[in-house]
Formats: C-alpha cells, sequence, structure tokens
C-alpha cells in the first residue's frame, strides 16, 4: 500500500488531493473495520484507486521485456499491452521434500500489472511476487509460492531482451 501511495503521489502535479483521499480512507474506511474481510475489501479499493490514479498519471512506461537470471533462478519477462507484464519464473533448487535439486524445478507463472516500474502478482493468498524493475535488472521479493525451494528473492539481472 505505502509503495503505490508514495508512487501516486511522487508522480502527481497536484498530490494533495491524493494525501487528503489517504488520511480521509484510513479515518473513514479502514480504521472502521472490525474483522479481517472488512480490511481485505478496504485495502483492495483502495489500492484500486491508487493504482488508477498512478496509470492516468503515467505517460510512458520502459519495456522490461527480456530474460533476466540470477543465482536463485531465472525469470522471462514479456511486457503486454493494457499496463501488464506477462511472466515466467524458475527457481533453481530443492523441489521435493528429500531436498533432490534439479534446475528449473520450480515454476510460476502468470500475468500482472504494471504500475511504473513495479508489477504485483497474487495466484491466491499464500503466494505473492512483487516485481521492481530498475537498470536492467528486476529485484523480485517473493512469499509462499514454494513448497520446498529455497526462495526467489533476490535481484535478477538482464541477460537479453528476446522473450520467446
Amino acid at each position: 500500500m505505502s509503495q503505490y501511495y508514495l508512487q501516486a503521489t511522487g508522480i502527481s502535479t497536484h498530490p494533495q488531493p491524493i494525501k487528503d483521499s489517504q488520511k480521509k480512507w484510513l479515518a473513514e474506511t479502514r480504521n472502521q473495520c472490525l474483522d479481517l474481510a472488512c480490511l481485505k475489501n478496504a485495502y483492495y479499493g483502495r489500492l484500486a484507486i491508487l493504482k488508477t490514479t498512478i496509470l492516468s498519471s503515467l505517460k510512458h512506461h520502459a519495456d522490461f521485456s527480456g530474460s533476466y537470471e540470477s543465482s536463485r533462478g531465472e525469470i522471462l519477462v514479456q511486457q503486454l499491452p493494457g499496463n501488464k507484464i506477462k511472466f515466467d519464473l524458475f527457481v533453481t533448487g530443492p523441489y521435493d521434500k528429500n531436498k533432490l535439486s534439479s534446475p528449473k524445478s520450480n515454476q510460476v507463472e502468470g500475468e500482472a500489472l504494471l504500475v511504473g516500474n513495479t508489477a504485483s502478482y497474487n495466484e491466491n493468498e499464500d503466494c505473492g511476487i512483487i516485481f521492481s524493475f530498475a537498470d536492467y535488472k528486476v529485484s523480485i521479493l517473493e512469499y509462499g509460492c514454494w513448497m520446498y525451494a529455497a526462495t526467489s528473492t533476490g535481484i535478477y539481472k538482464l541477460k537479453g531482451k528476446h522473450v520467446k
């Protein structure tokens, strides 16, 4: 949430209305929630508003398509129309409970909404990935996607711009 709020206020030519609406949302929506379901709905609604604000302020996106590598694995990224990326993330590491190791043993693929240089993916409540693109690399923050593998969290360097 804070990442989207900071990005929205940072790129807006008029950040004060965003700040005012955030304060109002905190007081009148989020702080009124008494259970987890209410909080989830409040956050999803606010995130949608912040993402829309950011998208309407952006004039141009860089193309982040390419193949990225790290010691943890590889990610293939294809930038799609409509501020989205399609990705295929492979993690090298143990792939079963006996800790056997195999290249490209774990994989998550999907599409994620791209807001500025950041994309966010949620497969379900247990698996989420945040991609932050900058200077020929992508930082990945992953949680809950691998049953037996080491995490894919880390910095992946651009290997090539051609994605099949």
